[in-house]
């Protein structure tokens, strides 16, 4: 609970930030721009599951540990999910 709650309250707030940004734009866009903006968040959505699983697995980890330890696993593990969503970002450009 103590590691799971910020991630699940994270996840509430995305999922509500994005219905408000298509109800945002149900006002101003044509029906074909809701149509590739849905899309787009779809295929973003997908590939969000790799850097959660590399966080939520490390989290046991970290939290095992105290102190300097603690705070150089997660910089650790904030560099390796930067370095993984930036290749990640790459291979989409592609």
């Amino acid at each position: 609970m103590y590691a799971g709650l910020p991630l699940g309250i994270s996840s509430i707030f995305i999922s509500v930030q994005v219905k408000a940004t298509q109800m945002f734009l149900a006002g101003i866009a044509s029906a074909s721009d809701r149509g590739l903006f849905a899309t787009a968040n779809t295929i973003a959505a997908s590939w969000i599951f790799i850097p959660v699983v590399l966080i939520t697995s490390c989290f046991t980890k970290i939290f095992r540990e105290r102190g300097e330890v603690a705070i150089k696993l997660a910089a650790w593990l904030n560099g390796y999910v930067m370095g993984v969503s930036q290749m990640m970002m790459l291979g989409a450009v592609r």
